[in-house]
This record gives C-alpha cells, sequence and structure tokens, in this order.
C-alpha cells in the first residue's frame, strides 16, 4: 500500500499542471520508470518516452513497457 500511495500516486500529481493539448512527455533519467510508467498507464494519449543513461536500467525499462504493453 505505501509503494501504490507514496510512489504511483505521488507519480501522477504534476498531471493536472500539463497544458490540455499536451501529446508527449519525456521522464528524463527515467531509473524505475517513476513517474514515466505510471503517467503511461492512465494517460494512455500521451506518448511518454523513458530516457535513461544506464544499460542495466534500460534493459529493466524496456521488459516492464513490454510486459505492461506500453
Amino acid at each position: 500500500m505505501w509503494l501504490i500511495e507514496n510512489v504511483f500516486l505521488d507519480s501522477l500529481c504534476f498531471l493536472g499542471a500539463l497544458p490540455f493539448e499536451a501529446r508527449h512527455l519525456a521522464d528524463v533519467g527515467s531509473g524505475a520508470g517513476i513517474p514515466g510508467i505510471p503517467v503511461a498507464i492512465v494517460s494512455p494519449e500521451l506518448e511518454v518516452d523513458l530516457i535513461e543513461s544506464r544499460q542495466r536500467r534500460v534493459s529493466f525499462l524496456s521488459t516492464a513497457v513490454r510486459e505492461l504493453a506500453l
């Protein structure tokens, strides 16, 4: 429950500040995919780019995106 309240939901807080017409979002330094993955889940109309320089994290992000069909 803590993870949902303190990580997942916090990731979505800034969505209200995005312009209504926004269609693309870049999560620079994605790490574990926070906030990019939660945003992509709840806002399928947004094209979310996860940008990460570390290959190990990129492998995780690629797997997560594939498994979640994002």
